[in-house]
Formats: structure tokens, sequence, C-alpha cells
């Protein structure tokens, strides 16, 4: 393969793709499995050597370089990169560059070129520059086009839009156009050879802008072997001078006009990850149960979410540039505020309740979460709060405390009434045996009769107590201890 897109008559490679399949397995291969690959390449690269005429010694040497530069590449890559090998962002596709299209195939020209040592003929930096643009192009070119389709998601066509993939099918005869007419017009016959170079980048932005990182080095790549085919075929700008110069010539126009483009594809696909993210993200703050305010490091609201005007009445409108004071009830505690502020302020999350009120006046209960908001220097920019309603929460809590003091208050009143009974039988017992002493003094009983019948009114009153708490007369009676110590617990 590397043959077939060499230029004759001295067939130097402009590019070659053997080193950038084997790199691109390596990057999407568990670790523990690269041996296999260098197993199989052996066989694979001495058979097709030592036919050319390669003699064992300079076959050895060319099999070390590339297995040196796939290795240092391969290894360099995963170590900075640590993730999976995605390729769609800036940080990633300049490690690969930095790596895999300058430091490895650098290396690897420099040990493969000692072979010159033993030819005199030959000029070693020569043959390094050779070796070198040749593997750098190759792994710019191929190796992340098979890495960006190999790990994209399999079922995309499904997902793409009958719109969509009428641009697609529209960029794609624009690139073939283009490339036919920059690198397939005589330049006998055109007299602009200069003029037609420039003719492929408004198909480039094309790509970056709309298909994101693995649309522009797919397109990208396609030129490469557009123009590689019409140099071959002696077509095109690239064929006025020497085998060598044309091939420098085209190597050199293929890696200026595309490392530009591939970086600024890798922006625009970073960007449009990170649009999509807070797309995602301000969707789900819109629907969100939670309240979310959002305000600057002073405490002028920013953004509220539509839960926040359906529970307090206000609109965006009204709340923006104003403080979340414009809620405050003034039944939460001053003490509260300061810890809040000198909690966040600090640069860590508080989390509390609050009593805040609405626009129609009506109190409410909110839990709080109120967290800096830091930019990529780790300086405070914003502060955001999310908070839930907690007002049904609080009213049932409430309720239950009422009816625990409303049963604390019946076993108090029980227990009183009982002892209040105790005593009324007690009166009620000595007043019978003052009547049989005293029933011939009439004055005694008159007394002792009102004494009883005041008895007998206060029966009937703790009865309807009794009755009030539902308790029945023999429940098991208090001691004047416990029914105190009631007492205090209740209030």
């Amino acid at each position: 393969l590397g043959l077939v897109l060499a230029t004759p008559p001295d067939y130097i490679a402009t590019f070659w793709p053997p080193n950038t399949v084997i790199l691109a397995a390596l990057l999407l291969t568990d670790r523990r499995r690269w041996w296999i690959y260098f197993l199989a390449m052996a066989p694979a690269y001495f058979i097709p050597a030592l036919r050319t005429g390669y003699s064992v010694h300079r076959a050895i040497i060319f099999f070390s370089a590339n297995c040196t530069e796939i290795l240092v590449a391969a290894f360099a890559i995963m170590l900075l990169i640590k993730d999976r090998i995605k390729l769609d962002n800036l940080r990633d596709m300049a490690i690969f560059l930095f790596c895999a299209v300058l430091i490895a195939p650098l290396i690897s020209a420099v040990i493969a070129s000692t072979t010159t040592f033993a030819e005199p003929e030959v000029n070693y930096w020569l043959a390094c520059r050779v070796w070198f643009l040749g593997d750098a192009l190759g792994h710019l070119m191929l190796t992340p086009v098979i890495i960006l389709w190999i790990s994209s998601s399999v079922d995309w066509g499904n997902k793409v839009s009958s719109a969509r993939m009428l641009e697609v099918l529209g960029f794609i005869l624009c690139l073939f156009a283009v490339g036919f007419f920059a690198f397939g017009t005589d330049i006998i016959v055109s007299g602009r050879t200069a003029s037609l170079l420039y003719t492929p980048l408004p198909v480039l932005l094309w790509a970056a802008v709309r298909f994101g990182t693995r649309g522009i080095c797919s397109a990208v790549f396609i030129i490469t072997l557009l123009a590689i085919w019409h140099a071959i075929n002696s077509r095109g700008p690239f064929t006025a001078n020497s085998p060598s110069d044309n091939v420098l010539s085209l190597q050199l126009f293929l890696l200026s006009i595309s490392i530009p483009i591939i970086l600024l594809g890798s922006i625009l696909s970073e960007r449009k990850q990170a649009e999509d993210k807070m797309r995602k993200l301000t969707h789900a703050i819109n629907y969100s149960s939670a309240t979310v305010l959002i305000t600057d490091l002073e405490g002028n609201i920013e953004y509220v979410n539509p839960r926040f005007t359906q529970l307090t009445g206000y609109s965006l409108k009204e709340v923006l540039g104003q403080n979340p004071r414009v809620l405050k009830s003034g039944k939460t505690s001053p003490d509260v505020y300061k810890e809040l502020w000198k909690t966040i302020t600090a640069g860590n999350e508080w989390k509390g309740e609050l009593c805040n009120k609405k626009k129609n006046g009506t109190f409410y209960w909110e839990t709080v979460s109120i967290s800096p908001v830091k930019n990529a220097s780790g300086v405070i920019t914003n502060l955001i709060a999310i908070k839930d309603d907690i007002t049904e929460r609080k009213q049932m809590e409430d309720m239950m405390l009422q009816s625990e003091k409303l049963k604390s208050i019946g076993t108090i009143t029980a227990g009183i009434s009982h002892e209040f009974n105790n005593l009324l039988a007690i009166i009620s017992g000595n007043v019978q045996l003052l009547e049989g002493a005293y029933k011939d003094d009439k004055v005694m009983t008159d007394a002792l009769r009102i004494i009883m019948k005041a008895t007998d009114d206060g029966a009937e009153i703790s009865s309807n107590m009794l009755k009030f708490t539902k308790t029945k007369p023999d429940t098991k009676k208090l001691e004047s201890t416990d029914i105190r110590d009631m007492i205090m617990q209740s209030v």
C-alpha cells in the first residue's frame, strides 16, 4: 500500500500508511494485546521487504525504526491522555499531533537513516527528511480517521435527519469536485496553479464547522488521496519539478493546510460538546422540581428557573438584578444569614432551612443548598442556590407537635381528675360520717349537705374532664410527681 501511494520514478512515499494502521490498532486495543499486532506485523513486513531487494541488515533496522515509532507514539499518547482516546477535543488532538506526528516519526527517522552510513551515495539528511515527512503525514491523515470512525456510535446513521443526509451528500460531491479541480487540472492549460491550491479551503472549513473533528479529518484524508493520486498520474500542480521536490512540495502543502484545519475542527467540536452539555443542563434546570437561583458575588439575581416563578409568584423580569432578600420573611434568625454568608464567602457549601415570603405575602419553608461557582483559576464568580419547598412537611410537623401537646395535656388532665376524685371521695366519706354524728344538729346538717352538694358538683366536673380526655374512670392512678413531670415536659 505504501508503494502504491509512492510517486514514480523514485517511488518516494508521500505518506506511509502501515505504521498509522498499527498505531490506530494499539490505541483502540488493551495494552496486554499489543504483542499480537507486532507478531502479525513482522512477517507482513519482512517478506515484502526481502522480496523488494532489501538486505537483511537494512530490513531489520527499518523494522526496528517502525516498531520504535509506533511504541513511542502509543505509550506517550496513552500516558498523557489516560482516558479513552477520542480525539474530539483540542487537548487530545494537540497531544496526538505532538506525540504521533512530531516526536515519534522524528525518532524513527533518525534510527532508519543510520542505514545511509553503509551507503555513501545516499544523503543522511535527505533520507531522514523523507522518512520523517512520510510517516508524520501518514499519522496526521489516516490515524485520526480510523480512531474517530471506529470509536463512534454504530447507529449514528439512524439519528441523522434527511436534511442532514442531503447536506452530507452535497458536501461529498463538492469535496470530490474541488479535489479534481484543484489537483487534476493540467497546469499548462490552466496557468493558475497557485490560485487553484486555495479552492479546497472553503470545503474544509465547511467540514470543520458542520461535521466536527471526524468530518474534517475524513475530508482532509480524501483531499490527500486525491492530491497524491493526481501527482502519481502526472497531473496537477505537484508535477512541475523533480520527483523528490514534487513530493516535498506536496507534503509541505498537505501539512500546512491540514494541521490548522484539524485543530480548528477540534476547537469547534469541543465547543459544540460544551454547548450540548449546557443545553442539556439548562433543560434539566428548567424542568427541575427544585428551585434554582443563580446570583453574582454581591448576591444580585442573574437567573431563576420556572419552578421559582411557580413557587414565589415572582417572574424572572421582576427579580433580575434584585437581592434574594426580596424573599425575606423576618422569621429566620439573623444568625442563620451571618453563618450562610460566612460559609459561602469562604468557598464552601452551605445547607440549611429558611422561611421565606411569596409575592402574595404567604410564608413558606425551604431546604437550601448554596454553593460557590468557581472558574478555571479557582476564583468564585457566582453563587447557585438549589432549594426544595418543605412547607407541607413543616405543617405536618407542627400538626404532629400540636397533637403531641394535646395528648400530653389529656394525660395530665386525666391524672389530675383521678387525683381530684380521690380527694372528693375522702371528703364525701367524712361528710357521711359527720352526718351520722350530727343528725340532730340542723345547722351542721345543712352545712354538711352543702358540702356534699359541692362534692357531687366536683365529681361531675371530674367526670366531664375524663370524658373530654376519653379516659375511663378506672385508668391507672398517676402519682402527683408524675403529673408534675408531665406538666414540665409539656411546657
